[in-house]
Parts: structure tokens; C-alpha cells; sequence
């Protein structure tokens, strides 16, 4: 019967990740050939060739959020948000977005400097 540490060995070997087989330390990390062992490099392999499609929506489009400072919001108003967004997420109804920017301005970013240096 062929042991865990052949059967590790041979799937990293057909998946190109040799480089992991000295890791095996000649069947002594019985934990990493579990781990070799239990993993669905097949589902692995189409995840990373995902990655490189091009994913088209008919009819959709991108458009601008509008967006809400919460600093400038009374407490109701974020519960009320907050509320809406939970029940968004319990029906499976959601988005993720990535925002970029910055808070504050010139003036305030310099005195913050000048506190941080003095």
C-alpha cells in the first residue's frame, strides 16, 4: 500500500509544486501531507485561471455612489442605515465596493505633522 508521503509527493508533482516536497521532510510532517492530501488542487487551478477572465454583465453599469459622511450624522440616522444594510445582508442582496480617498485637508494634515514632530 502507497503511504501518505508518496501520495503527497505525486499530487504536488502533477500540480507543478514540487518545490513543496522537501517541506514533507521524508514523511515526517504528517500534518502537511494531510493538508497536501485534503486539498482540491483541481478547484485551486480553475480559481487561478479565473482570475484572468474578463467578466461581462449585459445591461449593467458603473456608475458613482452617493456617498454619506457618518460624522455629519445624527445617531437615528446611522441606525437607520445600519438596519438597512443587515437586512441587505441577510437576503443575500449585497455588493462589495472599494473606495479610495483621503479625510481631511491641507490645513489639518500639516498641524497634525507639526504635532507629530514636535
Amino acid at each position: 500500500m502507497e503511504s501518505n508521503y508518496n501520495k503527497a509527493k505525486e499530487i504536488l508533482k502533477t500540480y507543478n509544486q514540487s518545490h513543496v516536497i522537501p517541506f514533507l521532510e521524508d514523511g515526517k510532517n504528517t500534518k502537511l501531507e494531510n493538508e497536501v492530501l485534503n486539498m482540491n488542487f483541481d478547484n485551486l487551478k480553475n480559481l487561478y485561471f479565473k482570475t484572468n477572465e474578463k467578466e461581462f454583465i449585459q445591461g449593467k453599469k458603473i456608475t458613482p455612489i452617493f456617498s454619506i459622511n457618518p460624522n455629519k450624522m445624527q445617531e437615528y440616522e446611522i441606525k437607520k442605515y445600519e438596519d438597512i444594510g443587515i437586512n441587505i445582508i441577510k437576503q443575500s442582496k449585497f455588493a462589495v465596493c472599494t473606495m479610495a480617498g483621503r479625510t481631511g485637508n491641507k490645513i489639518t494634515d500639516m498641524i497634525k505633522q507639526k504635532e507629530h514632530i514636535n
